[in-house]
């Protein structure tokens, strides 16, 4: 190891990861968290630019990492993912979860044996770092399901199989519940992203599980490479993906209060207004305009109060 590290010396050994399929997505997790932190490091003014050395708390984060990349040597991947004695199509199982760190997306094909076993697994993985600016954990397991159905694209796209069934898969119910909704109920960060899960995926094909069960988690935090190996449950799948469909400790009920709701409820007491006419006669409008702006500000006025 050199005495001295720079961002531009660690940038380039990061580099050398090639891994397009994310499979060491918990490993390299690890690289991107550092890669921000020498960032923030040079935006504070503590460092000026490519050339100069990162701090000593930095140096032996980066050392320890750099002898972590050298057990990645030792893991391997099953380059088929097919047995020979199946018996029908697979089905793709995408798992997708979020943390203050990161969020991403997991995806495994099960196949069906001759014997009634199933097998299990790894075909793919991406994920990608929380933003600088904190954003609610509702807000990123959203941000999640939508890397999770871009992932399922991708893979019906490219792979040649057929698959007999996709399940997504995720720990948060607000989640499911806010897909089985119509999306322009939400405000515009939330809409725009059920829009776009609901136009690749099905809102039934959606499932809730435990925290953990969810084998996504592995994509949000940090993970040492011995914990990737063959025998790894990154690599062969939850337990319960070898059992019947029907044993699955999974469920599909939904909350029934969703954050970034746009639609405001008002408490009227009883006897006040006994119809929606009274709070606003749609016949002394024009036009729509001039409706939707008297609209807005009683609901402004609504949520002050």
């Amino acid at each position: 190891m050199p005495p001295l590290l720079t961002k531009r010396s660690v940038l380039s050994q990061f580099a050398k990861l090639y891994d397009p399929l994310g499979l060491l997505t918990p490993f390299t997790l690890k690289t991107k968290l550092l890669m921000r932190s020498i960032i923030v490091e040079i935006n504070e003014g503590h460092s000026k630019g490519w050339d100069d050395p990162i701090s000593d708390t930095l140096y032996s984060e980066a050392k320890n990492l750099f002898r972590e990349m050298f057990e990645i040597e030792n893991i391997c991947f099953n380059r088929c993912v097919r047995p020979a004695d199946v018996i029908k199509d697979p089905e793709l199982i995408i798992f997708c979860d979020s943390s203050i760190k990161a969020y991403g997306a997991v995806a495994y094909v099960r196949w069906e044996k001759q014997d009634g076993n199933y097998y299990v697994n790894l075909l793919c993985s991406k994920n990608r770092i929380a933003p600088m600016k904190q954003i609610s954990i509702p807000r990123l397991e959203l941000c999640a399901a939508v890397l999770a159905s871009r992932l399922r694209a991708t893979i019906e796209i490219n792979m040649r199989y057929k698959f007999s069934k996709v399940i997504h898969i995720t720990d948060s119910e607000i989640l499911r519940a806010q897909i089985q909704k119509e999306s322009h109920q939400f405000n515009s960060f939330v809409g725009i992203r059920v829009a776009e899960i609901q136009s690749k995926t099905e809102p039934i094909e959606w499932f809730w599980v435990s925290s953990k069960e969810n084998n996504a988690d592995l994509t949000t935090r940090k993970c040492n490479p011995r914990e990737l190996d063959t025998e790894s449950v990154w690599q062969k799948g939850p337990e319960f993906l070898y059992q019947d469909s029907s044993e699955w400790p999974v469920k599909q009920s939904t909350v029934s209060d969703l954050p970034d709701v746009v639609f405001a409820r008002v408490a009227l007491n009883e006897g006040e207004i006994n119809s929606s006419s009274q709070v606003i006669d749609i016949q002394r409008f024009s036009n729509m305009k001039r409706l939707l702006s008297v609209m807005a500000r009683i609901i402004s006025a609504i949520k002050k109060k």
